[in-house]
């Protein structure tokens, strides 16, 4: 069951999943950071307890990625805040972080930040440690 589920949802390899009762629950800590999701995925994240999405993947890197807007579009049709914050594969700008930061501030619960692979928002998360330790 649980390679089916990262067959069947594999943008969402990098969230913590444990299996009970023969299904899975994802157990979202405040920020998570996952690959590209997918439209689908985003009813699956609501349905796990996640309340907002944070877009840290320019839109066009990649000609089947999904657009921000279809993420968004799709988010808050189903009540989850969205926030399109993206970082460049050249680096992490003060202007990111800082849009990282209010936009938590403007969330409660958990929060799924997701780029290409997961690297840029990891470490945007990994750079906001100490301020994302009072939030």
């Amino acid at each position: 069951m649980f390679v089916y589920f990262l067959l069947s949802f594999p943008s969402l390899a990098g969230i913590e999943i444990e299996p009970v009762n023969s299904n899975l629950v994802l157990k979202p800590n405040r920020i998570t950071v996952s690959a590209q999701i997918k439209v689908a995925d985003v009813i699956l994240l609501k349905e796990q307890g996640f309340r907002a999405i944070i877009n840290n993947r320019p839109d066009g890197e990649e000609p089947w990625q999904p657009t921000g807007l279809e993420i968004r579009n799709q988010a808050e049709a189903l009540g989850l805040q969205y926030f399109y914050i993206p970082v460049s594969p050249l680096g992490i700008t003060p202007e990111n972080i800082n849009d990282f930061l209010a936009a938590l501030r403007e969330t409660s619960g958990p929060v799924l930040a997701y780029c290409r692979s997961g690297a840029r928002s990891e470490r945007l998360k990994v750079s906001l440690q100490i301020d994302l330790n009072r939030l």
